[in-house]
C-alpha cells in the first residue's frame, strides 16, 4: 500500500511482518512485528499518520505510520481480517474477515461501533466511498454489499460474479 504523499511503501507478509520502505531507494524505515498474523490487509490513513493492518491473528492494528509504534489493537473479529479501509476524516475504520461480519471501529478509542452481517461467507474487500456517508464489501458469496457507514444499515446487494469477489473501490467522485 502507497502512502497519500507517494513517498512510503508498506508491505505485508505470511511472516508475520510489515516493512514501510523509501519507495526509491529500497532503504527500509521500519518494520511492524505481527505476532501469530500473516499480513492480509493494509490501509494508510488519508493523512498518511496512520497504517493499519490486519491479519490472520483476527485483529485490526492502528500504527504511527512515522516509527511504526503500535497505537490501537482492534478485537472482536474471529477470523482473519482480510481487508481494512480507513473513512475519509481518520475517524473510523471498516474491516472484512473469514468471520463473514463487516466491523466499524472507532480510531480514537478503539472501540467497535458496528456489526455488519449479511454476507453469507468470508468478506474480502472493504471501502468506504469518498464522502464518507457509505461502505462497500465484497466476498466469497460473490455478492457486494453497499451499507450506510453512519447506521450499518444495508443500502444494496449486487449478486456481482459468478465467483468470489475479491476487492471493491468506488469511484473518486
Amino acid at each position: 500500500a502507497w502512502d497519500p504523499s507517494g513517498t512510503r511503501l508498506a508491505t505485508g507478509s505470511d511472516d508475520d511482518t510489515v516493512h514501510v520502505w523509501h519507495p526509491f531507494n529500497g532503504e527500509r524505515f521500519y518494520t511492524i512485528p505481527v505476532p501469530k498474523g500473516h499480513v492480509y490487509s493494509l490501509a494508510w490513513s488519508s493523512d498518511g499518520k496512520k497504517l493499519a493492518v490486519g491479519s490472520s491473528n483476527h485483529t485490526v492494528l492502528v500504527c504511527d505510520a512515522k516509527t511504526g509504534t503500535k497505537l490501537l489493537t482492534m478485537r472482536g473479529h474471529t477470523g482473519h481480517i482480510r481487508g481494512v479501509a480507513w473513512s475519509p476524516d481518520g475517524q473510523r475504520l471498516v474491516s472484512s474477515s473469514h468471520d463473514k461480519t463487516v466491523r466499524l471501529w472507532d480510531t480514537v478509542s478503539g472501540k467497535q461501533l458496528k456489526l455488519l452481517t449479511g454476507h453469507t461467507d468470508i468478506v474480502h474487500g472493504v471501502a468506504y466511498s469518498p464522502d464518507g456517508t457509505k461502505l462497500a464489501s465484497c466476498g466469497l458469496d460473490r455478492n457486494v454489499k453497499v451499507w450506510d457507514a453512519a447506521t450499518g444499515a444495508a443500502l444494496l446487494n449486487i449478486r456481482a460474479h459468478e465467483r468470489a469477489v475479491r476487492d471493491v473501490a468506488w469511484s473518486p467522485d
